[in-house]
């Protein structure tokens, strides 16, 4: 019994080892000295995710998560694209969409008309709640724990490391900018604080899958672009698929049947490739911004 108990720790600390050196391997190649993409790189990466919105427009077209279309309207508005603005008009046309109270995340001139009562009684993400904030800069929702607690720079310290929670709440901040709710100075401090997170996020969590790609549009989206390492964006270059579009998954090992072994948002899965226009809306608005604002 002592020896299988001894064989066994051997080889559970054989396998901590290896992934540990995977890891930091992982993490050497995730912030490596490379060069640049060059402007022909991303003109193309962002011509195939175009190609892409239009050859799955119907379907697109359905999806009812307004922030993401936020996202290409904005690379509309910084690119001048036709082919973005003509999407985006179409979708925002819809009954559905048109007559949603989240309308405002596709109109920043405009504010969500929403009270206290209404945003506590919605079964929301405490981030969802935040976002409602930021679109209607409701002065009594301001000033409820439920907002004030997500204007705190450790806010996030208490979830995951490889979640989403600091670029969900850099979204809410960048909304408020925009809309001027808050107080200007302590937004952008606290916008500050939350790009060095996120930096470090980045430099320590290598998995190319949404919340890498979210983070990096983050903070371009907030004037961080200089921080942004040009590894990282190589690294979401060659994630992009044959088809122009990006998945939530960040694959490791090709197995048969289309299938792959990899890391997804949060556990590792076995999935096939599976297009993303969550994943791919926050691509096409970073290289936007790389793209037309680099000089």
């Amino acid at each position: 019994m002592k020896n299988f108990l001894k064989g066994t720790l051997k080889i559970l600390a054989l396998l901590l080892v290896l992934l540990a050196c995977g890891y930091a391997f992982m993490v050497f190649q995730n912030n490596r000295d490379v060069s640049p993409p060059d402007r022909g790189q991303l003109n193309g990466a962002l011509e195939s995710a175009i190609g892409w919105l239009q050859a799955n427009r119907d379907a697109l077209l359905l999806d009812d998560n307004q922030i993401l279309w936020s996202f290409i309207a904005d690379a509309a508005k910084l690119s001048y694209d036709p082919r973005l603005s003509d999407l985006v008009a179409q979708y925002s046309a819809q009954a559905s969409i048109r007559n949603s109270p989240w309308h405002a995340l596709l109109h920043p001139e405009n504010r969500m008309a929403t009270t206290l009562e209404e945003v506590l009684a919605l079964d929301y993400a405490d981030y969802h709640k935040h976002f409602m904030y930021a679109l209607s800069c409701n002065e009594e929702l301001a000033e409820h724990e439920i907002i004030q607690k997500q204007m705190r720079d450790s806010f996030c310290y208490t979830s995951p490391f490889i979640s989403s929670c600091t670029t969900h709440q850099l979204m809410a901040l960048d909304m408020m900018v925009e809309r001027n709710c808050g107080d200007p100075a302590q937004n952008q401090a606290l916008i500050a604080n939350l790009q060095d997170y996120i930096e470090l996020q980045l430099t320590l969590d290598p998995r190319v899958c949404d919340v890498y790609i979210q983070r990096l549009m983050m903070l371009a989206k907030t004037g961080g672009v200089d921080r942004i390492k040009p590894v990282w964006v190589q690294r979401m270059l060659d994630a992009q698929l044959a088809d122009g579009a990006w998945e939530q998954f960040h694959p490791l090992i090709k197995l048969g049947g289309g299938y792959r072994f990899g890391f997804a948002v949060r556990w590792p899965e076995f999935r096939r490739e599976r297009p993303s226009l969550h994943t791919t809306s926050q691509a096409i608005l970073l290289l936007t911004i790389l793209r037309y604002t680099d000089a």
